[in-house]
């Protein structure tokens, strides 16, 4: 009565495996894992009972081990194979969720960037290593076809040689049962939880992607108005830089620093673009103003790669570095920013300078005393090198040396 019990909880297990509904709303994510349980149970009671006439057989030869590691060799040959056979290939690019065609490449502040989503994963070279050993697998077996059975029959004589130095029949049987059953049921897990995990995994990761490339397009698209009245005020980042900054740091791939560093790069070359190209003049100092307020949305996303920033030989590149610093402080670039009084032209000095004086209201003496020390010594090295005072920063040093 007993025994009956446990096989019926374990076959109403099983049932449960397959009919189950998640009708909630708050469990719909765990539909995606429906499939995989469906697989568990159905290789399960398969890997249960190989192993278990492995260890019958290998019990009554006293070759229990060697027999185990046989069934885990051909098994893992199996999952090795299924793995192979079923890396997701990429699949046909989407531009974003209506299927419309993508733009090669747009300006990413004027909202119309639309970056490229596929179905699948672009190319690797995994895949590429898959497809040729995929191809030269099924071309060695349909070539040696006839071969194939004097090397099934080969392996399995050695490996029912782990039963006895001269093997029976049956020995020879039961290996043979070994060798063909555990790489099929290792071929067949391999493949469907490759296709099964690998292929969500890829999509939910190119998902994440398209969803990065949609906020920061939303975010930059928006520009705030740029006033160039009162130089001798410090930039500050405003109440709406932040929450959009946070935005974007929500959704930020942080397994991708390309991807990450991309839209600002982008903006660093319009930075140097208009700073080259443009007449000076109020609309020159407008387009760069609206440069750095871009940036900004950008900062906190950006902020761990400050030490490729502040050492890059790109101009625009450094004033992002400037603008993360205005979004998020860090103690360690006083001096550094201090040294763009002298060192970069006067619209990132200006940057510099602001970022330096907001710090000055929040901190304590001994940080704001670094703060001066370090201005003080720019303003020196500035002098020596018989720069121009340029008066629109020229006025905030002058509040960060008073405060």
């Amino acid at each position: 009565m007993a025994i009956k019990e446990v096989l019926q909880s374990w076959l109403e297990s099983i049932k449960s495996l397959w009919t189950s509904n998640y009708a909630s709303p708050v469990e719909e994510k765990r539909r995606e894992f429906d499939d995989i349980r469906k697989v568990n149970a159905a290789l399960l009671p398969l890997l249960l009972l190989g192993f278990g006439a492995v260890i019958a057989v290998g019990w009554r030869a006293s070759a229990v081990g060697p027999m185990l590691l046989w069934a885990m060799a051909c098994l893992a040959v199996g999952a090795t194979v299924g793995f192979l056979f079923g890396i997701p290939r990429s699949g046909a690019s989407m531009a974003g969720r209506n299927g419309a065609n993508a733009p090669v490449k747009q300006d990413i502040r004027k909202g119309a960037f639309q970056p490229e989503v596929e179905t699948g994963r672009p190319n690797t070279n995994l895949e590429e290593v898959s497809d040729w050993l995929t191809k030269i697998l099924v071309g060695l077996s349909l070539v040696h076809l006839k071969e194939i059975e004097e090397r099934v029959s080969l392996i399995s004589f050695k490996a029912a040689a782990s039963l006895s130095s001269t093997p029976s029949n049956f020995d020879i049987s039961a290996a043979t049962a070994l060798v063909i059953g555990f790489p099929v049921v290792g071929f067949l897990g391999g493949y469907l939880y490759t296709r099964l995990f690998l292929q969500g995994a890829f999509i939910r990761s190119n998902n994440e992607m398209f969803k990065w490339h949609e906020v920061v397009a939303a975010e930059l698209s928006h520009v705030s108005p740029v006033s160039l009245s009162g130089s001798d005020q410090p930039s500050v980042p405003t109440l709406t830089d932040r929450q959009a900054a946070e935005r974007i740091l929500q959704v930020a791939p942080t397994d991708r620093p390309n991807e990450l560093l991309a839209p600002l790069q982008s903006l660093a070359s319009d930075y140097e673009k208009a700073r080259h190209e443009m007449p000076p003049g109020d609309s020159r100092t407008r387009k760069m103003a609206e440069i750095a307020s871009s940036m900004k949305k950008l900062a906190l996303a950006t902020a761990p790669f400050l030490p490729q920033l502040t050492q890059s030989p790109s101009p625009g590149e450094r004033l992002a570095a400037v603008i993360i610093l205005q979004m998020k402080f860090d103690p360690v670039y006083i001096e550094w920013l201090a040294n763009r009084l002298f060192e970069e032209p006067a619209f990132a000095g200006y940057q510099a300078a602001s970022a330096l004086l907001t710090r000055m209201a929040v901190v304590g003496d001994p940080e704001r005393q670094r703060i001066k020390s370090a201005v003080a010594a720019a303003m020196k090295k500035r002098s020596d090198l018989g720069l121009e005072s340029k008066e629109g920063w020229n006025s905030l040093v002058a509040q960060i040396m008073e405060a």
